[in-house]
């Protein structure tokens, strides 16, 4: 994906997050930024809007799946911990990284 973009918190994905309380908007960030662990990033369009799905492992070593809307800046819309195929994916593409 290259450089990443601003990430852009609003009232709406705030409420979201905290609502369903499956992650932490610091979790979030970790994922979508690399800070830590590399990220896996995929596109995914829905409904006309550009899209990605995020997997990565949080600084604090939760794994997670990151949806957000893409533009000019990221936008989180929701998170969850990903199924362990998945998980098993990700992290074989991350061993495969040099």
């Amino acid at each position: 994906m290259g450089r990443t973009k601003p990430i852009l918190w609003d009232a709406g994905n705030r409420a979201h997050f905290r609502e369903h309380g499956r992650c932490t908007e610091k979790q979030v960030e970790d994922v979508l930024t690399h800070r830590c662990f590399r990220s896996r990033f995929r596109e995914q369009p829905q409904h006309g809007q550009k899209r990605i799905r995020v997997e990565g492992q949080a600084c604090d070593r939760v794994f997670l799946t990151v949806v957000a809307q893409t533009n000019d800046v990221l936008r989180p819309i929701t998170c969850f911990h990903p199924t362990d195929d998945r998980l098993r994916r990700y992290l074989a593409w991350r061993q495969s990284r040099p």
